[in-house]
């Protein structure tokens, strides 16, 4: 829907449109607003010719803030997604909102700890290596901490015994390496 558009250039790499659609389920159609800003120029095989085109990254809007163009929409909403990621990490990864008790002081310290851990789990990610860090903390937590596994002490060393077909068994052996080695060196 967005390529079939007519765009207004803002600059060489940028251009805007604004559009009204009606969703499915929707009453009324509403005025859409997008940004499309070249990715990259990708080389491309036009019987037997050899040309460059755009390749895009598009941004849409559906907004009721009167006064702004798709440029300035795009600009307010991108700096407000970083609050939405933190605010989306904190119910979902530190657990917030689902408290236990009825005690606030109880929940105030789960809160700590839960907090605590988030910031342990991030520091380990951060040491690790790039694909790791980039993995979303549920996604962590699902390889790295909720591990089928028993810690055994032996000979002086603790280890993870882990089954055989544990299928992140490699990239946990791995990480703990990567996290041995930055720790203690």
């Amino acid at each position: 829907m967005l390529a079939g558009q007519t765009w207004q250039p803002v600059d060489p790499r940028t251009a805007t449109c604004r559009f009204i659609h009606q969703c499915s389920g929707w009453r009324n159609p509403r005025m859409f607003y997008a940004v499309r800003i070249i990715k990259q120029m990708v080389e491309v095989d036009y019987f037997g010719e050899k040309q460059f085109v755009p390749e895009y990254e598009y941004f849409c809007y559906c907004s009721n803030l009167k006064g702004l163009d798709a440029l300035q929409l795009h600009t307010l909403y991108g700096s407000r997604s970083e609050s939405e990621n933190w605010i989306e990490q904190t119910k979902n990864s530190l657990c917030a909102g689902k408290t236990i008790t009825h005690d606030f002081w109880v929940n105030d310290i789960l809160w700590q700890l839960s907090s605590f851990a988030y910031s342990l789990s991030v520091l380990m990610r951060y040491r690790g290596d790039f694909w790791v860090w980039r993995q979303e903390h549920s996604t962590f937590r699902e390889w790295f901490i909720r591990v089928p596994g028993k810690v055994v002490k032996s000979g002086r060393q603790v280890t993870v015994k882990m089954p055989k077909e544990y299928y992140r068994k490699a990239g946990w052996r791995d990480f703990e390496q990567r996290i041995t080695t930055t720790m203690t060196g």
